[in-house]
């Protein structure tokens, strides 16, 4: 379902989604539930850090839009 309007797309966030989840998947790919669990902690975790430190810089994250 292609039309003229999406082949002038600068950005395709449906495709970033899948980029993004088929990236996950490769890196989950083989690990044990305990591993998988430890990495989605581990980024978890980075992501709280990465939004606190721009809370700090006074840059707005979503939530507080």
């Amino acid at each position: 379902m292609t039309t003229q309007h999406s082949k002038n797309k600068r950005f395709d966030c449906v495709e970033m989604m899948y980029q993004g989840a088929a990236q996950v998947r490769e890196e989950l790919a083989g690990m044990s539930l305990d591993k998988q669990a430890a990495y989605w902690r581990e980024c978890t975790q980075a992501l709280l850090e990465r939004q606190a430190r721009l809370r700090e810089q006074g840059i707005q994250t979503r939530e507080q839009e």
